[in-house]
């Protein structure tokens, strides 16, 4: 609601989930879909993924081949 001004059930509606999908999103609960997730995310300019929480998996990863 702070970040778009839209109530949850509003919003649920708008990203084409139900209000209790999205509940369980913020409340860390069941099963969800990365194409849920996306739905969820996309009108914040967001999208779900992976993130490497080790720096030294950063580093080989963005590394470039043959070094």
């Amino acid at each position: 609601k702070n970040v778009l001004g839209v109530s949850q059930e509003k919003y649920a509606a708008m990203v084409g989930i139900s209000r209790r999908t999205l509940t369980d999103i913020e409340q860390d609960k069941g099963q969800l879909t990365q194409v849920v997730l996306d739905k969820v995310f996309k009108p914040l300019g967001l999208k779900a993924g992976l993130v490497p929480t080790h720096e030294h998996i950063v580093h080989k990863i963005i590394q470039p081949s043959g070094d």
